[in-house]
């Protein structure tokens, strides 16, 4: 079968089985879940350099400790945005 035989037999199929625009809908959900869990993932490149040294800064240990703390929190908040909205 040819590429454009494929193509329309495949939107042949969501339109038969469901709407083209829960297909659309679900293609943007999932590269916008994509994009979050990778934002999600910098925050762990963020705490591991933060904790390696890579990252020059001059927080004292006590603001340090605080400053990992809080990425993580704020990577927990995504997760839990990301959750409710896979569930839909």
């Amino acid at each position: 079968m040819e590429m454009e035989q494929k193509k329309s037999q495949i939107m042949g199929y969501i339109e038969n089985e469901y709407s083209t625009i829960s297909f659309y809908y679900l293609n943007l959900f999932a590269h916008n879940f994509a994009l979050c869990c990778d934002v999600v993932l910098l925050d762990g490149v963020t705490i591991k350099f933060l904790e390696e040294g890579k990252i020059n800064h001059t927080y004292p240990p006590k603001v340090l400790k605080s400053l990992l703390h809080m990425i993580v929190l704020n990577s927990l908040s995504k997760i839990m945005v990301l959750i409710p909205d896979f569930r839909q």
